[in-house]
């Protein structure tokens, strides 16, 4: 099981170690949970934290010129083509229950640049000025990270 390393320092996660014969050793107290694609460590101290699990995602290859997360695309990478512009629309929890401590790697697979949009009553946070753009077709991907219900991180690849 693993995360990539800077993201795990971002966010403060644990170390959890895993032995030879694949026996994962957990803090004291804490519970294991396996639920769509993700493990949350359950710490009676540190509450629960969300690790991405190391399966292949999915490539959820969209061609419209909108698309709206859905719940699928929490094991998904995102890959958007169209000649056009393309909105990215992040909707609220309350639409799309989408776990605290997903995240999502989108790219641009088209020539239309795509924007990520926020929903009603949704942040979006990035060290980018908005709009929030792809950079370019094939460039690094754009990675969606939910810290928080309805606060997303948006960081990567933009223009």
């Amino acid at each position: 099981m693993a995360i990539e390393p800077w993201l795990g320092d971002l966010l403060g996660y644990r170390q959890i170690q895993v032995g030879a014969t694949g026996d994962v050793q957990l803090p004291a107290r804490a519970r294991l949970r396996l639920s769509r694609g993700f493990v949350a460590v359950d710490d009676a101290i540190a509450g629960v934290t969300d690790l991405s699990a190391d399966t292949a995602r999915v490539i959820n290859a969209q061609t419209g010129t909108s698309y709206t997360l859905a719940l699928a695309d929490a094991a998904a990478v995102l890959a958007l083509a169209n000649a056009s512009a393309i909105t990215l629309t992040v909707p609220p929890h309350s639409v799309v229950p989408l776990p605290v401590g997903v995240t999502i790697p989108v790219y641009q697979d088209g020539a239309g640049q795509f924007t990520v949009a926020a929903g009603v009553g949704v942040s979006l946070l990035s060290a980018a000025t908005p709009p929030l753009r792809s950079a370019a077709r094939y460039a690094s991907p754009v990675v969606l990270f939910q810290r928080a219900i309805d606060t997303w991180i948006v960081s990567g690849g933009l223009a």
